[in-house]
């Protein structure tokens, strides 16, 4: 499911929302995390963790490859590499406030330039999870209980860890050289302690 909604509320200032769920009922997952269109130099993505579905390796029995079709990236949680959290179960949370800059400042002149006229300064909150099981926030999720085991004992250990992921922040789009370009300061918050501040890059017009 993916619902969107758009508020004007003065002078071309918008807010805007999107609310999407999903579940999976076989043997598949939603990879949370990232951004659509990241500019990045290097693999982003986690492959840590046993039931990953980017670290597994059976081999479909059709194509010979890792059997990770249909399971699906889920994005945009602005802060984050793709995949952080991982589950049969998603929901997921796009706020933004955006200011087209010419239109708000300059509704009744001409704006030549291409980048100042399609120029848009925006703050954002992300809110999102992604899980097996009934509760996201039960203390023996995936996500913060550890099994431990070898050949003398075994046991498993608590962390309180919760797979969902926040962020917020703010940032400016525009075109540059024909392209769409998204430019983030991003502010990640997970298990209510801020992580490192991050810049993000990315193309494309989705939220």
């Amino acid at each position: 499911m993916d619902f969107r909604g758009y508020l004007p509320i003065v002078n071309n200032l918008t807010f805007a929302i999107r609310g999407s769920a999903g579940k999976f009922f076989g043997d598949k997952y939603f990879m949370m995390g990232g951004s659509d269109g990241k500019i990045s130099f290097s693999d982003n993505k986690n492959y840590s963790g046993d039931d990953n579905p980017l670290n597994k390796v059976t081999e479909n029995t059709f194509t010979g490859y890792p059997d990770v079709l249909l399971n699906k990236f889920v994005t945009n949680v602005r802060g984050y590499n793709m995949n952080t959290v991982y589950g049969k179960n998603y929901f997921l949370i796009n706020a933004e406030l955006r200011l087209p800059f010419s239109k708000f400042f300059f509704a009744k002149q001409a704006v030549g330039s291409g980048f100042l006229r399609n120029l848009q300064i925006f703050g954002f909150g992300d809110l999102g999870a992604a899980w097996t099981g009934n509760n996201p926030f039960s203390r023996d999720n995936a996500f913060s209980k550890k099994n431990y085991s070898n050949a003398l004992f075994s046991g498993y250990s608590i962390t309180y860890s919760t797979p969902v992921l926040s962020s917020y922040g703010f940032g400016f789009r525009s075109f540059v050289f024909g392209y769409y370009l998204k430019a983030d300061i991003v502010y990640p918050i997970r298990d209510f302690v801020k992580l490192d501040t991050k810049l993000i890059l990315t193309i494309g017009h989705d939220f």
